[in-house]
């Protein structure tokens, strides 16, 4: 069984709601129809139902089983709105504001759709940048207490040749050039991350252009070295080596 039949079985097992707001693009309706068809999830599209079932039926799409929430005849719009005001009034955000944005900006009402316990996850970005994306849910779904730094990873599933063949790699796409704090931070939850989603031990190495001092002492490579003796000193039983060139 390849790694991804191994997260849809367990998707399967313990299903969840999924917001889809990007409604207009075709590749959207047709990982919902994947979805709905695998019983991987319960999806929620958001946008207009004529509109979807529209393109739905000149795509030959099946998404009956699929639940269509129009913002403009949404029945808790006035509750989200204020909720939003709520988690940002104290970053200078007026009640217009934030009225006009989860009016306006699916993405920002697809996070509180979340945020509000409507919906147990969301998926976008083949439409919006991931910038944009990062930014709707900084603001409304926010990250847990005991994490630090908000961070991203890409998982590679490797020949099963390989022993360990599912590499997870962070950061690639939120923090460009993190500090050691962030560093530690970043690999810990790296770390629990890959825990959660592989099922297994993860072993973590701190990548760098040098190997254990093969290179003379840098700013990068400090930067590295300083991180691993934090993730050490907090978390001892963790798995890590470092600095590694790959």
């Amino acid at each position: 069984m390849t790694f991804i039949d191994q997260i849809k079985k367990r998707a399967k097992e313990n299903k969840k709601r999924i917001v889809l707001v990007e409604t207009e693009d075709i590749r959207t309706l047709q990982a919902a129809e994947v979805c709905l068809k695998e019983q991987i999830a319960d999806i929620i599209l958001v946008g207009d139902e004529n509109k979807i079932s529209s393109l739905a039926q000149k795509e030959q799409l099946h998404l009956e089983e699929a639940e269509i929430v129009n913002t403009h005849s949404f029945l808790e719009m006035e509750t989200m709105i204020h909720s939003f005001y709520e988690l940002r009034k104290e970053k200078g955000m007026t009640l217009e504001q934030a009225k006009k944005m989860i009016e306006e900006n699916p993405l920002y009402f697809g996070c509180m759709f979340v945020q509000m316990g409507y919906a147990d996850g969301m998926v976008a970005g083949c439409v919006h940048t991931s910038s944009d994306l990062l930014r709707a849910a900084l603001q409304t779904i926010r990250v847990k207490e005991t994490i630090q730094v908000a961070s991203s990873f890409f998982i590679m599933d490797l020949d099963e040749d390989f022993e360990n063949h599912i590499l997870l790699y962070a950061d690639c796409g939120l923090n460009q050039n993190p500090d050691s704090k962030s560093l530690a931070e970043i690999a810990k939850t790296s770390a629990c991350s890959f825990q959660q989603l592989v099922e297994k031990e993860p072993y973590v190495a701190m990548l760098s252009h040098s190997t254990l001092g093969s290179a003379k002492d840098h700013p990068d490579i400090l930067k590295v070295r300083e991180a691993l003796s934090l993730v050490k000193e907090n978390q001892p039983d963790l798995k890590i080596d470092g600095e590694l060139q790959f």
